[in-house]
């Protein structure tokens, strides 16, 4: 899936839908907000914003790694969001391939 493909069905989060980090399994809620996607863990309730360029930077990166390798959050220490996106990315492209 490409990610024009991807972030199109990103878009239609337009109600809180129930998540859970792929590693920890902590429970957070998310939906799209004009070009963001608006993120709120279950343990701290604290509403965050994360931005279109934060998907597609792990995204890119997620491309370079094996499969196997791609929903680590460990490869993505760079973006303190990584756990979040990853959970989505893995719910809307299931066993598709990333291009």
């Amino acid at each position: 899936m490409r990610f024009d493909e991807f972030w199109n069905k990103v878009r239609t989060l337009n109600d809180w839908i129930e998540f859970e980090t792929l590693k920890q399994k902590k429970k957070f809620k998310a939906r799209y907000y004009v070009d963001n996607i608006a993120v709120t863990p279950e343990e701290s309730h604290q509403e965050r914003t994360i931005d279109q360029n934060q998907f597609i930077k792990i995204w890119n990166v997620s491309k370079k790694h094996p499969k196997h390798e791609q929903y680590r959050p460990v490869n993505y220490q760079f973006n303190y969001n990584a756990s979040y996106i990853l959970a989505i990315m893995k719910h809307f492209l299931g066993e598709e391939g990333i291009e």
